[in-house]
């Protein structure tokens, strides 16, 4: 299902944050039918109730929550390399290659 936002009265960065809510997102799951990928009818979709506050303060919850975003895909590559740097010294002192002095 495609939703247009109308611009005078909603931001389509904080419509999507709002709908990706563990809120909406729970309720979309109860009323979803079918497997796998599951189907929610339109009308379920039109019925979803997303609070919308004045534009400005949908602007500034959107750019937060995008910033929120951004700080956690950073720290999760961070965890990767130091996963990474971590199985890499754990390889060569199993190897004999690095010894501890």
């Amino acid at each position: 299902m495609r939703i247009v936002p109308n611009r005078r009265k909603v931001i389509p960065d904080y419509l999507c944050f709002s709908i990706n809510s563990p809120r909406c997102s729970q309720e979309i799951r109860s009323k979803q039918s079918g497997s796998g990928m599951g189907f929610v009818p339109k009308a379920v979709m039109q019925g979803i109730g997303v609070a919308l506050p004045p534009i400005a303060e949908q602007r500034a919850i959107a750019a937060a929550l995008s910033d929120v975003d951004a700080l956690l895909g950073a720290l999760d590559r961070l965890i990767a390399k130091k996963r990474d740097l971590k199985q890499a010294a754990i390889q060569q002192l199993l190897s004999g290659r690095t010894r501890l002095l």
